[in-house]
């Protein structure tokens, strides 16, 4: 997704999920590239639509409304021809206790806020991507649990080559 939204003008540096508000017709004509090309699910530009990223941006108040969008815009390509969505949650922006400042309910607090605009938008599932400690994945899918005790949850962690996270 990202490469993709560079390619149709995101800068270095600039905010991917503000797209889904801003240039929602280029963010729906990608996620129709890849319905297009046969894929069978596919996921939100939302990676990093977490509170803590997007205050970097000065967008931090914008969660449920950016991640709803993003979600809301593939539902619309995907779902009348049956390909699922995937809402993209990525690392938070903060490290979590005990190695970083951040708590886990304050974590947990964040992924909800993120998951519950993934949700109303309509997402068919929810995938907690590239986390690099699994305290991050567990708050992810605490916050997630606070929205649906049902929404499906996949996670993938990030590794280096030592394979340590």
């Amino acid at each position: 997704m990202g490469t993709m939204l560079q390619e149709a003008g995101l800068t270095d540096g600039g905010a991917p999920e503000l797209w889904n508000v801003e240039h929602p017709e280029k963010v729906r004509a990608i996620y129709q590239a890849y319905v297009d090309s046969g894929s069978q699910i596919i996921s939100t530009n939302t990676f990093g639509g977490t509170s803590a990223r997007l205050k970097f941006h000065n967008i931090g108040d914008r969660v449920y409304e950016l991640n709803k969008a993003g979600a809301a815009l593939a539902c619309a390509v995907a779902h009348p021809v049956g390909v699922l969505v995937a809402g993209s949650m990525g690392p938070s922006g903060d490290l979590i206790e005990p190695v970083g400042p951040l708590s886990m309910e304050d974590a947990a607090a964040m992924f909800a806020e993120q998951a519950r605009g993934l949700i109303d938008g309509g997402v068919d599932l929810i995938l907690i991507e590239t986390m690099s400690h699994m305290n991050e994945v567990e708050a992810a899918v605490a916050g997630v649990r606070r929205i649906s005790t049902e929404m499906p949850i996949a996670a993938t962690m990030s590794f280096d080559t030592n394979y340590h996270t």
